[in-house]
């Protein structure tokens, strides 16, 4: 093995004949690459980040990410809340951990936002959404957002609004550190009416609402000649009842019920570098979800939901193929995933639709190349592949093949040019999906960028298929949603951070779930246009110098928000007419301000979200709202220095942390007729043994 391995071609031949006989996703360059004489794919890595797997940094396009620093000190109970608490990004949810959820992007939602784990797409054939919730949130290292339209990092089909990247495989380094983490998440009891209209007493359980509890361990060791290794794993598990007072239309005190969840989930991953910089990781996880799903708040039966989902993914990427004929210069980058996902629900009582079961497997394969021709020029190539089956009561079996080809050019140092296109395959049709993008580094602290670019996606098995109900039905007629955006910005990282964008994007063929004659089906309402701006500011001011312990060191204010004017422009409606895409609000906002001392962390932060409509008629509006969070950490136990230690003993780090959402205990809905929590308090520990 070892004298196999030290053969520096011999990991990149292998690399060739698997690309030849088993279809791959692309992945990041390798953190050891050699150093050379033109621009390469900067990885940002540093203590306890993530590894971004595929991909490379899109010097155009607005772009924010958080570390795993940022991810634990939120303690966020979920993944579209964590999005909504450090991006801003609009989210519409069914209620509380469990239920159904998704986020938007520059007015795109509902699956218009490309969701990628591990740089592999996840977004569902059947519904277009993911599951975010499958993914533990103690098992991320890092999350990039990347807004806008036709991505060029990734490559992914469909990422109309944006890109959300989850990245669950850690940096590669020696050691062992392991740890895990409970808490409990208490919601406000109290009197309430019930249906029958007599009273209900306080329910003191609702104080012990909601339990997690999850572990993990990390190892990484040098063996020699036969490379460097690593490996982790995680695993969660959470008990919600979700039970908790809310007021009716009427203003009347309710009880929310039925929406009990218990779910579970564990990932892994293996990866090893090799002597030749060839670098292979295997990534995969296992979720099991227990959940009744309750109906409007007015209603009184429920639904018995249980999904299952497993996905397997192979990175393989070399940085300096064909050694030494390119001279380092080409890179060569591919993955295959494998994904099933199978869900089965249930009205209870059983009504006379029966159960519905659904089973979904997707096989993905992508294969990119970067090829350093000069200092101020790359040209990258690549191709991708995807395979759905959906096996289901309402869909029967659908199949859909799905392939792209694409070529994207990179010119220039301080002024760079980015024109790409994409060749997508799919039902016998050729669309290409072009984009031309600019970017000016106008000073050491100010970039500036453009981008136009075309925006395609293709609607899902449930909008075309769904069948054997009486209250909603398939459109198999459907057209793919198509459009073009720009957007234009700048990032200042001098005295204070300031990010800026301001977009524009034109949709024709938008496809939206329509009630007529009491049946539900999905339509394309002609086009729809978007105006908008996004921006965020941020300053941290040093109040000491950190030598006196529990004394603040530095705060830091921080400001986002977001301008939206949409416009349906379909069955003679114009742009006088006002009428605006559903859950999209005109205004959105975020303040935070974070206080850091020695050993520990405080978090004061609020989110608006404006008035929305329910519908494209735009006659039923939701009531704006804004929440006030606070979140405090205390480590304890936890030592910077070994001094007076053996090399080889175990650091602790234990944190106890409080985490209070709406503090002002509002009562809203991000869904119409589906309630959302009051205040809730969260308190709990982690613990991390390091050497």
């Amino acid at each position: 093995m070892q004298e196999t391995i030290a053969f520096p071609g011999f990991a990149s031949l292998c690399a060739l004949l698997l690309f030849a006989f088993h279809p791959l996703l692309a992945q990041e360059p390798a953190a050891q690459e050699p150093a050379r004489d033109f621009p390469e794919d900067a990885l940002q890595i540093g203590e306890d980040e993530g590894i971004t797997i595929a991909g490379s940094p899109e010097a155009t396009r607005q772009t924010r990410i958080v570390t795993k620093e940022d991810i634990e000190r939120i303690h966020a109970p979920t993944i579209t809340a964590l999005l909504e608490e450090l991006f801003n990004l609009g989210a519409t949810s069914y209620g509380p951990y469990g239920n159904a959820a998704s986020v938007n992007m520059r007015g795109l939602g509902a699956g218009r936002a490309a969701i990628l784990v591990d740089g592999a797409p996840v977004n569902s054939a059947q519904s277009g959404t993911f599951n975010l919730e499958s993914v533990g949130v103690n098992a991320i290292e890092r999350i990039e957002v990347m807004y806008g339209g036709a991505d060029t990092k990734f490559n992914v089909s469909g990422a109309m609004g944006g890109v959300i990247n989850i990245v669950t495989v850690k940096q590669q380094r020696q050691g062992l550190r392991f740890g895990g983490g409970v808490s409990n998440t208490g919601a406000l009891p109290g009197a309430y009416q019930k249906r029958d209209g007599s009273t209900g007493d306080a329910e003191c359980r609702d104080l012990l609402d909601a339990q997690n509890v999850n572990a993990f361990v990390y190892k990484g060791w040098n063996a020699g000649a036969a490379g460097e290794y690593a490996f982790s794993a995680s695993v969660f598990a959470n008990r919600a009842e979700n039970h908790f007072l809310f007021n009716d239309y009427y203003g009347i005190k309710r009880r929310r019920n039925n929406n009990e969840v218990w779910d579970a989930g564990t990932a892994i991953s293996l990866s090893g570098t090799f002597a030749d910089l060839t670098r292979l990781v295997y990534s995969g996880s296992l979720y099991y979800g227990d959940k009744n799903t309750p109906g409007t708040m007015t209603a009184v039966n429920y639904g018995k939901q249980r999904d299952f989902s497993t996905r397997n993914a192979l990175f393989l990427d070399n940085p300096a193929v064909f050694r030494p004929v390119f001279r380092d210069n080409l890179a060569v980058e591919a993955s295959v995933s494998y994904a099933r996902e199978r869900i089965g629900y249930e009205d209870i009582p059983l009504s006379a639709n029966g159960a519905s079961l659904h089973t979904l497997c997707a096989l993905q394969a992508a294969n990119r190349w970067s090829w350093y021709a000069a200092k101020t020029f790359t040209l990258k190539t690549g191709w991708d592949y995807a395979y759905n089956r959906l096996d289901s009561t309402n869909t029967g079996v659908q199949e859909a093949h799905t392939a792209g080809v694409y070529l994207t050019g990179e010119w220039g140092g301080a002024v760079q040019i980015i024109p790409s296109v994409k060749l997508v395959f799919s039902g016998g049709a050729l669309v290409p999906v072009p984009k031309l993008g600019f970017a000016w580094q106008a000073t050491g602290n100010l970039s500036l960028f453009n981008n136009y670019f075309r925006v395609f996606k293709l609607p899902t098995f449930n909008d075309r298929h769904w069948s054997g109900d009486a209250t909603a039905k398939g459109n198999p007629g459907l057209r793919p949603e198509d459009g073009w955006g720009a957007d234009i910005g700048a990032l200042y990282n001098g005295a204070f951070t300031l990010d800026i964008a301001v977009y524009a994007s034109y949709v024709k063929d938008s496809i939206h779930w329509r009630s007529a004659s009491g049946v539900w089906m999905p339509v394309n309402i002609g086009a729809a246009a978007f105006f908008g701006a996004d921006a965020r500011i941020q300053k941290k001011f040093s109040l000491s110098n950190g030598k006196s312990p529990g004394f603040i060191r530095a705060i830091t204010p921080s400001f986002s928000y977001q301008y939206l004017l949409s416009y349906i422009l379909t069955e003679g409606l114009t742009f006088a007419s006002g009428v605006r895409m559903p859950y999209m609000p005109e205004h959105a906002f975020g303040v935070a301000l974070d206080a850091q001392w020695k050993t520990g962390f405080l978090r004061l932060s609020g989110h608006y979200t404006g008035m929305r409509y329910t519908e494209t008629l735009n006659i039923t509006a939701l009531k704006p709202y804004f929440l006030l969070n606070l979140t405090i950490n205390q480590t304890l136990a936890a030592r910077t220095s070994n001094a007076g230690r053996p090399p080889d003993a175990l650091r602790p780090h234990i944190t106890l942390f409080c985490v209070l959402r709406n503090m002002l205990n509002v009562s809203y809905v991000s869904v119409q007729d589906y309630p959302m929590q009051g205040f809730t308090a969260t308190i709990g520990v982690k613990a991390a043994f390091e050497k």
